[in-house]
């Protein structure tokens, strides 16, 4: 996915992942998960509706109610890379345009 941002001049060398922390509900307004599994596990995590309501799905955002995950892109090939980094790109411009 290095590669592929690079190639839409994006630069995310520097981005780590990391496990999520329950004082995550309270660092941050939106927490999305990018497939089922993961929002499972964010959900078991929640303290009250407030934490549950801040979570979704992120391609929800452009495909609502659709409850899409974003698929591995290793599997797809270039091809594979390619369609996930459009997919959130356009989920990341409709987020976008939603908090402006």
């Amino acid at each position: 996915m290095q590669q592929k941002a690079i190639e839409h001049h994006l630069n995310i060398s520097n981005q780590q992942g990391r496990q999520f922390c329950v004082e995550d509900f309270d660092n941050f307004d939106y927490i999305f998960a990018m497939d089922e599994s993961n929002q499972f596990d964010i959900l078991k995590l929640a303290r009250n509706e407030a934490d549950t309501n801040k979570i979704e799905l992120f391609l929800n955002i452009s495909q609502p109610d659709m409850n899409l995950i974003v698929p591995d892109p290793y599997y797809g090939g270039e091809q594979g890379f390619e369609g996930v980094y459009q997919m959130l790109n356009e989920a990341c411009d409709k987020f976008i345009g939603t908090i402006k």
